[in-house]
């Protein structure tokens, strides 16, 4: 809870927002990194480390900023999207 409190304090401040971008971003590709994740644990070999987990959050941040400071949705949200785009309004049913 003190963590979320912070967060959402940080979110209040213009320097907050541009700090916690990168936290945005990679929420904004939740879809593409959790399937990305299960294709790097395959070829990443065990034993696992906390440094190796910092890595790949590291470099998980600064991919999906990168990503979305060009591109609106990563690229299964963008898959997802465009399907959704096919059914005919009103066909939910």
């Amino acid at each position: 809870m003190v963590l979320l409190g912070g967060l959402l304090i940080a979110l209040d401040r213009p320097s907050g927002r541009r700090a916690l971008w990168p936290l945005a971003a990679a929420g904004g590709m939740a879809f593409t990194w959790y399937a990305a994740h299960f294709a790097a644990l395959k070829l990443i070999p065990k034993p696992y480390s906390l440094v190796f987990l910092a890595i790949v959050v590291a470099v998980l941040l600064a991919a999906s900023a990168a990503w979305r400071h060009w591109r609106r949705r990563g690229p299964l949200e963008w898959l997802v999207h465009r399907a959704t785009l096919l059914v005919p309004p009103g066909s939910a049913r």
